[in-house]
């Protein structure tokens, strides 16, 4: 017999996908770099959380080493290796204002990715 599968709340996995997609707000580029890290190890540990087994416990562990790893990695490219990144630029608060839209897209990207 077929077990119901064990899912996280959809407000704990928009939470999970908008959470990281924030750091948008800070510098732009952290939304598509350590927000995806971010919001696919978050999604994957609830999945974790929720009771996942067998094959799909399995899939959530590989998500959750792939989103550390990832943002590891990507911190590790920031702070050690000098790419001769463009400069980040103060922003006023209109002006991180204008990011919600495709910080919106993303996040939402990052649900329906969960």
């Amino acid at each position: 017999a077929l077990l119901p599968a064990a899912l996280p709340s959809t407000k704990a996995l928009i939470a999970a996908s908008a959470v990281p997609t924030a750091l948008g707000f800070w510098r732009t580029g952290y939304a598509v770099s350590y927000g995806y890290g971010g919001a696919v190890a978050a999604s994957a540990a609830l999945y974790l959380r929720a009771g996942a087994s067998g094959v799909a416990a399995l899939h959530a562990r590989a998500l959750v080493f792939y989103g550390v790893r990832l943002s590891l990695y990507l911190l590790y490219r920031e702070v050690v290796v000098d790419m001769g990144q463009i400069k980040p630029k103060d922003a006023t608060l209109g002006e991180r204002a204008k990011r919600l839209p495709i910080l919106a897209s993303c996040g939402f990207l990052y649900y329906c990715l969960a």
